[in-house]
């Protein structure tokens, strides 16, 4: 795919610099003919994309190692490459041939590519993986954190998986982080794991003592009841439980109702909100996209 090229607006123009009547019907021909080709060529990649995509997935149902490394080879090609630029898919992919090359040359058995069934299952672990950090960073509470994290223990991802997510993640304090996740393979009986992501952590993250701040305040008192109500479209349900999640954790005043409706069925984003707002009965409505996290709990104060 190309970019649309940047036009000289000064041939359109007079000697003054105001657009003439030629210099408007030719501008308008030219972008017209430039957006042309933008569509052809982003209609090639579209199908390009499916083409590889559906490869990947018939590679990774056949559970060989032969298989595995033709799907290197493609994550290697200059054309993956390129449509990692262009397709989100790909690119949350790209780290994937990485970690199995890695895990290949320790001899470990169970691999990346043999505990995922298609692109979208490593998608959505990654991204699952990448909430788990976050949580640990805001400090929610212990048991909720570590019964999210046994999501994650239950496909069972080597250490080297989790090192290169925290590499990727953008985790403000990854020591912290890593040390939570180093406690946590030692509370469910992974001692060697533990200790190798600790040791991993100390040498290559900088240490950065959590700060817990008390962030409810019992003597504040509020005179103003209102309901709340967040409204978002949902096509992830992944996504949409972990707004939800975030959500929950908002410091609710006395007196205060939230009410979370998800929309599935909309044709489009506008109409979806409005279905949802004849749903809600709130006197303030929130429209939320599902990939949104509130992190700040007196959002709503």
């Amino acid at each position: 795919m190309i970019l649309r090229p940047t036009i000289d607006i000064t041939k359109y123009q007079d000697s003054n610099g105001n657009y003439t009547e030629s210099g408007r019907r030719e501008m308008m021909a030219d972008t017209a003919k430039d957006y042309e080709i933008f569509s052809e060529r982003y209609s090639e990649d579209v199908l390009s994309h499916q083409k590889l995509l559906d490869k990947i997935n018939s590679l990774l149902s056949e559970r060989t190692d032969t298989a595995y490394a033709e799907i290197c080879s493609i994550c290697e090609s200059y054309e993956y490459h390129k449509l990692s630029k262009i397709f989100t898919d790909f690119d949350r992919f790209l780290s994937a041939h990485i970690i199995y090359q890695t895990e290949k040359s320790a001899g470990i058995q169970g691999n990346i590519f043999s505990l995922i069934g298609s692109v979208d299952d490593y998608v959505s672990l990654k991204q699952m993986t990448f909430y788990l950090f976050r949580r640990i960073q805001m400090c929610f509470p212990e048991d909720e954190t570590y019964a999210f994290f046994g999501n994650i223990l239950n496909i069972n991802p080597s250490f080297f998986y989790i090192l290169q997510m925290l590499d990727e993640s953008c985790t403000g304090n990854k020591f912290a982080v890593a040390e939570k996740l180093s406690h946590y393979y030692e509370k469910s009986g992974y001692k060697n794991e533990a200790l190798l992501i600790k040791s991993f952590s100390e040498k290559k993250y900088e240490y950065i003592p959590i700060n817990k701040q008390k962030i409810y305040h019992p003597d504040r008192s509020y005179n103003h009841p209102q309901k709340i109500c967040f409204i978002t479209c949902v096509n992830n349900s992944l996504m949409y439980n972990e707004c939800c999640y975030y959500i929950s954790k908002l410091l609710v005043p006395a007196g205060f109702e939230v009410e979370t409706i998800s929309i599935s069925n909309a044709s489009g984003m506008a109409e979806g909100y409005n279905m949802g707002q004849s749903k809600s009965g709130a006197d303030i409505n929130v429209f939320l996209h599902q990939d949104v996290c509130i992190l700040n709990p007196f959002f709503h104060l």
